[in-house]
């Protein structure tokens, strides 16, 4: 986590500073409980060697004659009278967890192997592992006689082999807990005295040597980076924050030099580039009036182009169009001659066919008459010559209908030599007219060439002009975008040069308005 300032900085310095005296505090008082108990813990293992002592009496009256159950008996009961200090006492069980001696006689005799402190620790069992460990201390929480409330004791045990006996007694150390927080509290106390002292002296002479000047410093940095240049920095004093605050009126003073510099700079910057700016956008005016005018030039001398392309195409299309013309009247003349003369044929051909139809004409009539005779004669012979007089009838009525096929043969061929001698007039009269066009379209053929030859190198010339043009126009259109960029480089120039100015007036220097 990053520290917000040096006032944070300072007050967990001071946290620290007291954390550690509580920790040295806490470790003495921890100190003093331990020898405090190591005290506790000798004073019960001396106990236990007087008790001992008993016991050596006890073995030496048994090896001058005295019997082991006697002699046992009296040590039990001399044990058991033993006391030491407020409430110490010694007692005695063997290695089967049976009380030998006790102050509390009800309890000799009895198996205590179960016995457990108020965590459910089996206490004798402990004693034992530690007495027979070679002699030891075990810790445990269990009430005083007549109270139910678990306090902290320790008792120490030690073995006799030879009678099998645990020797044990104990304290309680609740005083020693009570002492121990008495001194915490008192080093607590102690350490919380000086941390203040400390902490006031501190911060009275933080404030007055570092915090103060550093305060006035950041106010003086932020006048600075709010643009005001003129701002006083206090400057004498003889130590590093002095040395801090003549650097400081160092930097300011060259700061303010270099942007009244600026500002003068961009007064010129800014004057020049309004010139600038406004040379080109004149001259872009003009280049663009110029190019404009290029290219309707440039745009009338491509449709001239266009126009006189399109005539000499149109001359040289009228030439080929006079030219074939004149073959076609030439052909036309020679194939209507042959259509009159064809039209003769046919005429000649309808006269023959109409001499035909008359001659079968006159057959079918002569037919007619044989049948009716034929008919006549058949009805003379009565019943043997009726299926003559059916032939004959059928005969007679084929007879009629030639004659009148004939006729119509005849009707149509006399309306078509009628037309056929019209259409031979009018094929006369367009032979005359096909010879005069023939004429006249061999005389304008040549003319029309000329005509097309002259169309054709107007327009190579005018082709020429139109490209000559057409590259004028694209320099001067280059031209236009060179003086447009140079016009936007300009205007670009200046307002850069207004950005600054205007990024300049933000600071304030002394001396100005």
């Amino acid at each position: 986590m990053r520290l917000s300032s040096l006032r944070t900085q300072l007050w967990l310095f001071m946290a620290a500073t007291g954390l550690l005296l509580v920790a040295l505090g806490s470790w003495d008082a921890v100190m003093r409980r331990a020898d405090l108990l190591h005290e506790r813990e000798a004073a019960l293992h001396h106990a236990l060697q007087l008790a001992q002592s008993t016991i050596d009496r006890a073995r030496a009256d048994v090896a001058a004659g005295m019997p082991l159950a006697q002699a046992r008996a009296d040590a039990a009961r001399r044990l058991a009278a033993l006391r030491f200090g407020e409430d110490g006492y010694v007692g005695v069980m063997d290695d089967r967890y049976v009380v030998q001696a006790h102050p509390d006689a009800a309890l000799v005799g009895r198996e205590v192997r179960s016995v457990t402190d108020a965590d459910g620790v089996p206490i004798f069992e402990a004693l034992l592992r530690a007495g027979k460990a070679g002699g030891g201390a075990v810790s445990y929480r269990f009430p005083r006689p007549g109270s139910d409330l678990p306090l902290a004791k320790v008792s120490y045990a030690t073995y006799d082999p030879q009678w099998n006996w645990l020797l044990y007694t104990g304290l309680y150390v609740d005083d020693v807990n009570q002492a121990f927080y008495a001194t915490l509290l008192r080093q607590g106390l102690v350490a919380g005295g000086l941390l203040l002292l400390l902490a006031c002296g501190a911060l009275r002479f933080f404030n007055r040597r570092i915090l103060t000047p550093i305060d006035a410093l950041v106010e003086v940095c932020e006048r600075v980076a709010s643009g005001d240049l003129g701002v006083s920095i206090p400057v004498g004093q003889r130590s590093e924050i002095g040395r801090l605050f003549e650097a400081m009126e160092r930097m300011r003073h060259r700061l303010e030099d270099a942007v009244s510099g600026i500002v003068q700079a961009t007064g010129s910057i800014a004057s020049a580039a309004r010139q600038i700016a406004a040379g080109s956008m004149d001259l872009s005016d003009r280049t663009e009036k110029q190019a404009a005018a290029l290219e309707q030039t440039a745009a009338s001398v491509e449709q001239i182009a266009a126009t006189v392309k399109e005539s000499a195409d149109s001359v040289a299309e009228v030439s080929r169009l006079a030219h074939d013309a004149a073959q076609l009247a030439s052909q036309g003349g020679t194939q209507a001659d042959q259509a009159r003369d064809a039209m003769r044929d046919i005429a000649a051909g309808s006269r023959r066919i109409s001499e035909i139809t008359t001659l079968i004409d006159a057959i079918a009539f002569q037919t007619n008459i044989l049948a009716l005779n034929a008919a006549v004669e058949a009805a003379r012979a009565g019943e043997e010559g009726r299926g003559f007089a059916v032939v004959a009838g059928e005969v007679r009525a084929l007879a009629q209908r030639s004659a009148s096929a004939a006729r119509e043969i005849t009707q149509l061929i006399e309306a078509n030599t009628a037309s056929i001698d019209s259409g031979s007039a009018r094929v006369g009269e367009a032979s005359e007219t096909m010879a005069r066009v023939s004429d006249s379209a061999g005389t304008s053929a040549p003319l029309m060439s000329e005509i097309a030859t002259a169309s054709v190198e107007q327009s190579q010339g005018i082709e020429q002009i139109n490209r000559a043009v057409t590259h004028l126009d694209g320099v001067t259109q280059q031209n236009a975008s060179l003086v447009e960029e140079f016009a936007a480089s300009a205007g670009m120039l200046q307002d850069q040069a207004q950005t600054l100015a205007r990024l300049v007036s933000t600071f304030r220097l002394r001396g100005a308005v």
